[in-house]
């Protein structure tokens, strides 16, 4: 049997082939892996192979290397064993290449040599085709891993691959050996090996496997950057485009940079959730029926994406969608966009020290990427995509979409669609949301008692130069927490019109600051309460207890419940008019002991109620927690019920005197 050289190899002289090409299941190169131990540079196989290797060349010596065992497939010569040699060759003919040659012998050299390519890792693959691709040679005297880390086309990415470590380190150790031996490309053919194509003894993929069960799975980034890759090709969705513009030379380049810059050894895995956060999104604005079966089985496979990136697959794009998710990339890969984020509170949407290009891609905690946090990316995306950035004009913008976000249901992808499609539209005038608003009517029908206040702000902001930052600052108020209507209702404000008094929207948003801006109440103001309307708010709240024979009332059990039963737009004006009443009293400038002492009780308010009014200290230290009472079936006694839920007997409650 004949003996070759790796030369030989590469001119395809012992049999036809198209290149060597390392395959997806082969283990990654280890010959050049660091050595735990001080006294060798790299692990005891490669140091003592690289050493041979170098006797030999010293002293003239043909190194017999073996056997290489490979088929061909699809016109590649794919070895099954042999891999580490042959790599090690690789960056042998490489480095002598560029110590021996220049000009046009060296780049004949390299136009061989990238005949050898790796497909264990993508950037593997691009790291041995960039080296065969240099311009210039390096200085000999540098250290090979200083001059091609230096390198414009070497992306931080490379160093979490264990090949390219590997390639590195083993290139440093050859410069360092070589320095003492002062080889030559000449001698490398002394290195000599034998070529079996297996082709030619029928042996089955399985033996294969068996053979090489050494393989490193790639990560499911990789898989499927790699298929994305393949199905671009083969359905022709980049044809005609610079292969600077590909997506096989974005995604290993600038775009690894991307998450390699926010999330460094995680940065395949954001990678991965980014790409089908752009995939869900597409999908469900692309659902055109909801109905139909073919719109249900769509909805199932968005919600599958959604608890696990991992589901994601290549059926699921489309060349929209790829084209789409590519333009997306380019954009947070520019201008800083992923560091941007509008300068307003996102509360649970968007934690402190996020933003939301680094929520969407979340590696730690999937359960941040809600709905409404899809949304919110979304319509951030349509803005860099087609306004002129400005702080102002984009938190705006922001503002307006994270209201409607946290004062509509989006928690479904039924719910999600409305909300995309309602971003779609407002997103014509992203760059300046409040004119658009003021002067166009919106078509959707998401979230549409929200929207109407979201316009009717926005004429008002128009009309009113203070308007805007009193109502910034008041939707961030707890109790608001974008949504305004109560303070409008308090103001007797009228939508059609687009009026507001503005001092008396001043003074009613002073009451909120002071006294809605923690998660409690506070219990002079619940006392107050009692001095509004036929002061029985507290019948919004009603149950029995059987162990003190009272009807059970709760005197607001936090702000939350405020809200909820006393200050949202599906609540009856009846209940809404007890704390609209109890807002304008304050608005006057009184305090509330003012107001209390002041306040006059009707002939036919029980006296239990008018003990309450008058002794708002001692109510509160009785009334407690939950703020939980009794009054009897006549309506002349109340117990407070001294913080307990459910009192065991009268006895343990407080009695209001009342003789």
């Amino acid at each position: 049997m004949s003996k070759y050289t790796f030369t030989d190899l590469l001119e395809k002289k012992c049999f036809p082939f198209s290149k060597i090409e390392i395959p997806i299941l082969q283990r990654d190169y280890v010959q050049g892996q660091k050595s735990t131990e001080d006294s060798e540079p790299i692990n005891k196989t490669g140091f003592r192979f690289i050493n041979a290797i170098f006797e030999s060349m010293k002293n003239g010596n043909p190194m017999d290397m073996d056997f290489i065992y490979g088929s061909v497939e699809n016109e590649n010569f794919i070895p099954l064993d042999g891999q580490q040699r042959l790599t090690t060759l690789f960056l042998l003919h490489w480095y002598f290449a560029c110590k021996d040659f220049v000009g046009d012998e060296l780049k004949e050299k390299f136009e061989l040599l990238s005949n050898f390519s790796y497909e264990t890792r993508i950037s593997s693959r691009e790291f041995c085709s960039e080296l065969c691709r240099l311009e210039k040679k390096f200085d000999i005297d540098e250290i090979p891993s200083d001059y091609i880390q230096n390198e414009s086309w070497f992306f931080n990415k490379f160093k979490l691959d264990p090949t390219v470590s590997s390639m590195l380190n083993m290139l440093d150790v050859i410069h360092e050996l070589d320095s003492v031996a002062n080889a030559s490309y000449e001698k490398l053919s002394l290195l000599q090996f034998d070529i079996l194509n297996m082709d030619n003894f029928g042996l089955s993929e399985s033996l294969y496997l068996k053979m090489n069960a050494r393989g490193k799975e790639l990560t499911d980034f990789e898989k499927i950057k790699a298929e994305l890759e393949k199905q671009a090709d083969d359905s022709k969705w980049e044809e005609g485009i610079a292969e600077t513009e590909k997506f096989y030379y974005k995604a290993d380049r600038m775009w690894t940079d991307l998450f390699w810059k926010n999330f460094k050894s995680l940065s395949d895995e954001a990678f991965l959730n980014f790409i089908s956060e752009i995939i869900i999104t597409c999908q469900t604005l692309k659902i055109e029926n909801l109905e139909t079966e073919s719109g249900k089985q769509q909805v199932r496979k968005i919600q599958r994406l959604g608890s696990n990136s991992e589901n994601l697959s290549v059926e699921d794009f489309t060349k929209d969608s790829f084209t789409r998710l590519k333009k997306i990339l380019d954009l947070y890969s520019g201008n800083e966009n992923d560091t941007k984020n509008a300068k307003i509170n996102f509360w649970e949407f968007c934690k402190k020290e996020k933003n939301f290009f680094r929520t969407i891609c979340s590696v730690e905690d999937k359960s941040v990427v809600t709905y409404p946090v899809r949304g919110l990316f979304f319509a951030q995306n349509l803005y860099l995509e087609n306004a002129e950035f400005s702080e102002e004009s984009f938190s705006d913008w922001m503002r307006v979409i994270r209201n409607i976000a946290e004062n509509a249901t989006v928690d479904t992808v039924q719910t999600f669609k409305g909300f995309l499609n309602l971003i779609q539209e407002l997103s014509a005038g992203c760059n300046d949301i409040y004119k658009y608003l003021s002067e166009h009517n919106v078509e959707s029908n998401f979230a549409k008692a929200q929207v109407q206040e979201e316009i009717y702000k926005a004429k008002i902001i128009l009309k009113e130069k203070t308007a805007k930052s009193l109502f910034c600052e008041l939707e961030e108020n707890s109790f608001c927490k974008g949504k305004l209507y109560f303070a409008f209702y308090c103001c007797d404000a009228d939508f059609q019109k687009a009026d507001l008094d503005i001092e008396l929207f001043k003074k009613v948003k002073s009451v909120f600051d002071e006294y809605f801006s923690e998660d409690d109440i506070s219990d002079d103001f619940r006392v107050l309460l009692f001095t509004c309307g036929n002061n029985k708010f507290y019948e919004y709240w009603r149950t029995w207890s059987y162990n003190t024979d009272t009807y059970k009332r709760r005197c607001i059990k936090n702000t939350k419940e405020l809200k909820d039963y006393f200050a949202c737009i599906e609540c009856f004006d009846y209940w809404k008019n007890y704390l609209k009443e109890a807002v304008i009293k304050i608005t006057s400038g009184k305090t509330i002991g003012d107001l209390l002492a002041e306040y006059n009780s009707p002939d036919n308010m029980p006296k239990w109620e008018q003990w309450i009014i008058k002794n708002p200290k001692e109510f509160a230290e009785h009334c407690i927690n939950d703020h939980y009472f009794g009054i009897t079936g006549d309506n002349k006694e109340c117990y407070l019920y001294n913080g307990y839920q459910r009192p065991t007997s009268r006895e343990v409650c407080f009695r209001i005197p009342v003789e």
